[in-house]
């Protein structure tokens, strides 16, 4: 998610459809894609065409190449819930972005991560074809009819149990092996690391080897102690060993060392929240939006506290 040198936020966001809301298996060499105004949670523009209304399937890619077809460029400025879309393989469109965003946009988008983030999503993309293979093999999805009903869920419940080990230890594997190549990467582009952070931390959550990463991301801070999103990611580390106090302790230090960014803000709400310390945490959020005022994680965060608090209040008059 790199920020431009014009203040604006660039995130990819794969198309693929979610399991759960798929009711028809795709046709062979197709796959499910969402309609480019659905894959994101904020209210954004018009959609392009009634083509991109709805749901629909698409060939499967044969390259990496074939990416960009199935991914909506996401566009915002910071502190702005305003968001801008379009699809990757138009992006951007002319006079869009100033001389100098192109510069960086062009560097990011051809770095090693943003590279290995499309193969990722590619093989995602086969996922969802054998994950309806699946289905039909054991009968929960019957190939041609629509409206059928047969979520992740339901493919645990009926998947016998060795099959089931042999799917889970391929995507861990996939998850070690995606590792390896992230760590091997030489990135010193911080607009690129920040990418490359997040794939990295993407893997630690799938192989659940946060001391590992605890390990990695301290000595990368060391390395590059101006990019706090190593920092960030060493900090998610301690918080996933359930090293609450060592991790709260930091955090003072971050949010006092880099006050404008929210998810730092988050992390310490979440400490408390683990915690179930909702009263601490409700201070924590206040004084995050006395910074932030308009981050939707935070605002969301404040909601869901003053609610949880508000409830328990009216359950104690009763």
């Amino acid at each position: 998610m790199p920020v431009l040198p014009s203040g604006k936020i660039v995130s990819l966001v794969p198309q693929i459809r979610l399991l759960n809301a798929i009711q028809a298996a795709p046709s062979p060499g197709m796959f499910w894609i969402d309609p480019i105004s659905d894959n994101l949670e904020d209210p954004l523009l018009p959609v392009i065409s009634d083509q991109l209304a709805e749901p629909r399937q698409v060939p499967l890619p044969g390259f990496v190449e074939d990416m960009p077809k199935y991914i909506t460029v996401a566009v915002s400025a910071a502190g702005s819930q305003e968001i801008q879309k379009f699809n990757l393989i138009a992006f951007p469109p002319r006079g869009f972005l100033s001389a100098y965003d192109m510069v960086i946009w062009g560097d990011w988008l051809n770095s090693q991560p943003v590279k290995l983030f499309m193969e990722m999503r590619m093989l995602e993309c086969f996922d969802q074809v054998e994950f309806f293979d699946r289905l039909k093999s054991l009968g929960i999805f019957k190939p041609g009819e629509e409206n059928q009903t047969g979520g992740f869920d339901l493919l645990l419940e009926k998947e016998p149990l060795e099959e089931k080990r042999e799917r889970h230890n391929r995507y861990l594997q996939r998850a070690e092996e995606y590792l390896i190549r992230l760590k091997a990467m030489q990135v010193t582009e911080e607009q690129s690391q920040i990418t490359w952070v997040d794939l990295i931390l993407e893997q630690y959550g799938i192989l659940k080897t946060w001391e590992d990463g605890e390990d990695f991301f301290g000595q990368k801070y060391i390395v590059y102690s101006g990019q706090p999103e190593f920092y960030f990611a060493y900090l998610t580390c301690l918080f996933e060993q359930g090293k609450y106090q060592e991790t709260e302790e930091q955090l003072w230090e971050a949010v006092k060392q880099f006050p404008e960014r929210a998810d730092f803000w988050e992390l310490l709400i979440r400490v408390f929240l683990n915690q179930q310390a909702f009263e601490k945490a409700s201070e924590v959020v206040n004084m995050a939006l006395a910074i932030n005022k308009d981050d939707k994680r935070l605002l969301d965060n404040k909601f869901f506290i003053d609610t949880y608090l508000q409830t328990k209040a009216e359950d104690n008059l009763n």
